[in-house]
This record gives C-alpha cells, structure tokens and sequence, in this order.
C-alpha cells in the first residue's frame, strides 16, 4: 500500500479526522469480545463516543453530519441451542421461531447493555410483531432506537423516518440507531413499480455515507470454507478475525491478532481473499505436523 503523505500547506482532512478520531476514546482499538452482553456494552461504548463527538463540531466535521441520516449496530445473538451467551457463527437451525425468537434474544441486550443508562423506554412493535421490529426511545427523547429492518419490511421503517409515527426523528440532531439491519440497497427493495418507495429507500439508506456502522460483529465464511468475524468498534479500524481450525460449536476465540485491518470497510471480494488465505496457511500447518507425527 502506498504510503500517504501531507501537502506542503498541512495534512490532508483525512489525515485531520483521523488524528482527531483517535483523540476522542485516547486508548487503543478494543479485543474483540467473547460475549454477546460484552459486544452489547462495546456498541454502547462506541455510541457514547459517537455522540459526544457530534456535539463537537471539532471533532466530525459538517458535512458528514448533514449527510448521516443514523448509525447502524450489528450484535451478535447468544444461541438458543446453547446455555451461554458466547460469540458463535450464525446458523440458520439455530432459529426455528425465525425473526420473532432472535428479537426475544436481541432485546435483554439493547436494553440491559447497549441502552443502560440512556433512560430508554420500549414503545412498542413497529407494526406486526411478527416483523420483529422493535422501538426505543431514549436521551430525552433525543435518540429512536429501530431493530431488525430488512428489505421487506423497509416500508414501514420508511414511514418511522418520515415521522408518521412521531416528529421528534426530523428534529435537528435526533439520532436514529438501527440494530441488526439487513437491508441491502434500495434497487432490492419493494417491486419494480414501487418507484415512490424505491426513491425513498434511495434517499434513507444508499451511499457511502448515509449510515454509519457504530460497532459491528458479524461472522464471514467463504464458498471454499473458510470462517472469519468482521469486526469494528468505532472510531476505530475494521478488524478481520480468522477462525479457521476452530470448532464452530465452541466460542469464537477472536484474541488472537487480525489478519485484515482497514480504515473502510473491507469490500467482500478482500474479506473473502484474506479469509481463503487464512485458511490455505492453517491446511498448510496441519499438513505439516502430520508430517513430523509420523
């Protein structure tokens, strides 16, 4: 990779936001956690910083402030398939009650973890529960927390941002929290003629900047079988985590130093290379101390 360099005249404004992220946690990058509940009080974490440095107009600048319309958080959720509530890849058995059992596990750690101390007060279910979209408001009032939102169920999240269920989300500086959300980008959301719905999901959730990712703890597997957790705890760098040679029925062990750091996201095809690369070194090792056992 290239190295950056300043221009005579100072450091770029990257490089400022950078150095000024940097000094607002002033402690190095986090572990990632072994817990769901100790991932849920990261988030928290990350969350605080986040607001203090959006009443800082020194330290996010203004136009990424006009631009953001809400962060986003992905938790892991502890399986019912287990008594803990450690951090395990995803698995779609795991969830025969589908979206309605994962937000009965979501929920302890919104409000016991990633809410404790905001005064947060659970308003209800977006609609059908059976969407398992659920709503906080919490700060005052200041700030709406939204789980769960996906492709087909944008509609009446859109119709939330729009504040047909209250106006405090368009007041200047309310702060919308998406948790878990699975929406991908506007073109898959709606039908073709649903112009009006695709313009709006257009204008809520695609570019770069529309959202950002707060904290995110996700697990990453490749076609060839190879296994990862993609991890960020802002402000700080994405972190890729091999879990190559791991049981998947045991936790996740993360502690051990990533294989892929990046200031922005990593896109899939990079996630998916470093992974496959992870896993072609770990087959290279067993095959060598089958070698010396024999």
């Amino acid at each position: 990779m290239a190295a950056r360099t300043a221009t005579s005249s100072g450091p770029t404004a990257s490089c400022r936001r950078r150095t000024s992220l940097r000094c607002l946690c002033g402690a190095a990058p986090p572990i990632a956690p072994r817990s769901c509940s100790e991932a849920a009080s990261q988030a928290r974490s990350a969350l605080r910083r986040f607001r203090e440095a959006a009443g800082d107009g020194g330290n996010i600048q203004d136009q990424q402030r006009r631009q953001q319309q809400g962060v986003s958080i992905c938790l892991p959720l502890p399986s019912p398939e287990y008594l803990d509530e450690a951090v395990r890849p995803y698995s779609q058995s795991d969830w025969p009650g589908g979206i309605v059992q994962r937000f009965r596990r979501l929920r302890p750690l919104v409000e016991d973890h990633l809410l404790s101390g905001y005064n947060a007060e659970f308003v209800g279910m977006l609609e059908s529960p059976a969407d398992g979209i659920g709503v906080w408001r919490a700060a005052s009032a200041s700030m709406t927390v939204v789980t769960q939102v996906s492709n087909l169920t944008f509609s009446i999240f859109a119709r939330l941002c729009d504040g047909e269920f209250g106006k405090s989300v368009l007041e200047p500086g309310h702060l919308l929290v998406a948790v878990n959300p699975t929406w991908t980008q506007s073109r898959d959301i709606g039908q073709l003629w649903d112009r009006k719905l695709r313009a709006r999901a257009a204008a809520i959730i695609d570019g770069q900047d529309a959202w950002l990712p707060l904290y995110h703890l996700d697990d990453e597997r490749t076609a060839k079988g190879a296994t990862g957790f993609l991890f960020r705890c802002w402000p700080h760098d994405w972190q890729l985590h091999s879990t190559c040679g791991q049981d998947e029925e045991e936790p996740a062990q993360l502690q051990d130093p990533p294989i892929l750091v990046s200031q922005q996201r990593p896109s899939q095809e990079r996630v998916v290379e470093a992974l496959n690369a992870a896993l072609a070194v770990h087959q290279q090792e067993e095959r060598e101390q089958q070698r010396q056992s024999k």
